[in-house]
C-alpha cells in the first residue's frame, strides 16, 4: 500500500499503550498516510493487540520481530515495510495531535524540505506543557547552520518530530550498528539524517505529544553512565568529522558535550574524556559554557550544582 505519510511505530510490551497511539493516527484531520507497527517480540498482548487494529483498517500494517532486537532495529524493520513519500516516527506510548500529519506534509510539500523541526508537548499527569520553542523559525539550506542547529539548547536536540523524505531511509542506513545500544539514539539519528539532508525546515507548531511513562525509554535518564555519554558523543563526532565543515562546527560541538557532561553526569571518578573536555578552550565561548568549565573542574561545586538542576527538572515535570 501506497500513502502520502509512513507513520513507524516500534512496539515493545506496549500494551497499555498501543491503541491510544494508533487511534491518535486514525484520528488525523490528514488521511493519507499509512501505519507500520514493529512489535519487536513483545512477551504481552502487545501483537494480539496490533494484529486487531491491522484487521480493522488496512492502512494499519504489522510486522512481528523475534526475538526483542531493541528500539533501533525495530525503525530500522520499520523503514524497510513503510512506502510513504514522508516517513514519521511515533513511540508506542506517545500521541499526535489531530493536525500533527496535515501540518508537517503541508510545510514539507510548500517548502521543499527533507526534514521537518517542529514543536511539541510533554504530559505528565494532568499537566500539559508546550516543549521546543525555538527563538526562531523557518528554512534552512546552509549545511553549516543546519548542524550547528543540533547542538543548540534551543532547539532541543531537535525533539519533536523525524518527519522526512522516506527516500533517505531507502537510500542511508541512520541507525547505530546492530551491537551497539545507545543512550539518546533518537538525537543521533537525527543527526545522521540532517547531514543528508539539503534543506529543512523549523516549526514551533507542536506535532507530537511526550507521554511521561514509568517504565518507558524516555522516562530513564539516557546519561546514566560516562561511557553511554562517552559512546554517544564519539558517534556524533564520528558524523561530523565526515563533513567539510567539521571544523567550523566542532567549537559548539564541544561546547555542548561540556553543558550535559556538567548537568547530567553525577560522578566524581577521575575519567581522561572528561578531564579532557572540561580544559578544552572556552575562551570564546558564553558565559554559560565558561560557568560549566568551572564548575566541572572543582568537584565540590558540580554535585550541589547537578542535585540542583534535577531538583528545577523535577519541579518543571520533565
Amino acid at each position: 500500500m501506497e500513502a502520502k505519510v509512513s507513520v513507524i511505530i516500534p512496539a515493545y510490551n506496549a500494551e497499555r499503550f498501543i491503541r491510544r497511539s494508533v487511534e491518535s493516527v486514525r484520528a488525523q484531520s490528514f488521511t493519507d498516510w499509512e501505519i507500520v507497527i514493529v512489535d519487536d517480540g513483545s512477551t504481552d498482548a502487545t501483537a494480539q493487540i496490533a494484529d486487531s487494529l491491522a484487521a480493522s483498517d488496512p492502512r494499519i500494517n504489522v510486522v512481528h520481530k523475534t526475538p526483542n532486537a531493541g528500539l533501533a532495529e525495530a525503525r530500522r524493520t520499520g523503514h524497510v515495510h513503510a512506502h510513504g513519500q514522508y516517513h514519521f516516527h511515533l513511540d508506542a506510548d506517545d500521541t499526535l495531535p489531530p493536525d500533527a500529519l496535515e501540518f508537517l506534509t503541508l510545510k514539507a510539500d510548500e517548502n521543499d524540505l527533507d526534514f521537518v523541526i517542529s514543536g511539541a508537548c510533554r504530559i505528565h499527569g494532568n499537566k500539559s506543557k508546550q516543549i521546543n520553542q525555538r527563538p526562531w523559525e523557518g528554512v534552512v539550506s546552509d549545511k553549516e547552520k543546519m548542524l550547528s542547529l543540533i547542538f543548540d539548547y534551543r532547539f532541543g536536540f531537535l525533539r519533536g518530530t523525524c518527519f522526512s523524505r522516506g527516500e533517505l531511509w531507502k537510500k542511508y542506513d541512520f541507525f547505530p550498528v546492530k551491537d551497539r545500544i545507545l543512550p539518546c539514539e533518537d538525537f543521533l539519528m537525527s543527526t545522521a539524517v540532517i547531514n543528508r539532508c539539503d534543506r529543512i525546515g523549523v516549526y514551533n507548531h507542536p506535532t507530537y505529544n511526550y507521554f511521561r511513562t514509568e517504565g518507558s525509554l524516555s522516562s530513564v535518564k539516557p546519561y546514566s553512565s560516562q561511557e553511554g555519554l562517552k559512546t554517544l558523543m564519539r558517534s556524533l563526532e564520528d558524523i561530523l568529522a565526515s563533513t567539510p565543515h567539521y571544523h567550523a562546527v566542532k567549537p559548539m560541538f564541544n561546547d555542548f558535550v561540556l553543558s550535559l557532561v556538567t548537568f547530567e553526569i553525577n560522578k566524581t571518578t577521575p575519567d581522561p574524556w572528561i578531564d579532557e573536555i572540561t580544559h578544552y578552550d572556552v575562551s570564546k565561548s558564553s558565559l554559560k559554557i565558561k560557568v560549566c568549565r568551572f564548575l566541572m573542574r572543582h568537584e565540590r561545586l558540580r554535585k550541589p550544582l547537578v542535585l540542583l538542576h534535577d531538583y528545577v527538572r523535577r519541579l518543571q515535570g520533565e
